[in-house]
């Protein structure tokens, strides 16, 4: 009767553990955009804009996360194509739907995947150079 219990209330335990951290890894805490630290405007209605996210407070490093954002869209509507955790970011555009990225720092993601909707709704593919530099230790 006595290992019966015990054996009920172990898998109990383990079940609460994980589920506990199941939990903990599906959630991810919201950023914390305190700072624009960059904005580009690529044509009257494209524009690549940069945020500080300042999510952990002193505990942890801030992030920097880049958007590319079409007429009326906003961070909220979109995911970043880059984060890094360095603000030193360089755009240099090339064309309308071509630009040179340039980040002097560590690189945390990167997508050159980049579409964004024009003012006519229509989907606008914007071509991406990426130069990463390590910064010296």
């Amino acid at each position: 009767m006595q290992k019966a219990k015990a054996i009920k209330l172990a898998a109990f335990a383990l079940i609460a553990i994980a589920a506990v951290v199941y939990v903990m890894a599906t959630l991810k805490a919201s950023p914390n955009y305190d700072r624009e630290v960059l904005r580009v405007r690529l044509s009257d209605d494209v524009r690549i804009v940069a945020y500080r996210n300042n999510q952990g407070g002193a505990t942890v490093p801030f992030t920097y996360h880049v958007f590319l954002l079409g007429s009326g869209e906003s961070v909220d509507d979109k995911a970043p194509f880059l984060v890094t955790f360095t603000p030193d970011i360089g755009i240099e555009i090339i064309e309308e739907d071509h630009v040179a990225i340039e980040v002097t720092g560590d690189v945390h993601e990167f997508t050159n995947r980049l579409w964004v909707k024009n003012a006519d709704g229509e989907l606008q593919r914007i071509a991406a150079d990426f130069i990463a530099r390590s910064q010296p230790e």
